[in-house]
C-alpha cells in the first residue's frame, strides 16, 4: 500500500490560534503561552515538524 500525506496544517493553526487569542482576551495572557506551548509539545510527540512550523509564524510573527 502507498503513503498517502494528509495535510492538517492550516486548519490545526488556525484552531489553535483562535483558542490562544480567546483565552488571552479573557485576560489570561499567561495561560494562553502556556496552552500555545502545550499545544506544541502534543503536536511535537507525532512529528508533525509542518504544523508546529505554522503555529510559530501565525502566533509569533517574525519569531520563526
Amino acid at each position: 500500500m502507498g503513503k498517502r500525506k494528509v495535510t492538517i496544517l492550516e486548519p490545526a493553526v488556525e484552531e489553535v490560534a483562535r483558542i490562544a487569542l480567546f483565552i488571552e482576551g479573557e485576560g489570561l495572557p499567561k495561560t494562553a503561552k502556556k496552552f500555545v506551548d502545550d499545544a506544541f509539545d502534543f503536536l511535537g510527540r507525532f512529528q508533525m515538524t509542518e504544523l508546529l512550523v505554522g503555529l510559530v509564524s501565525i502566533l509569533l510573527p517574525g519569531k520563526r
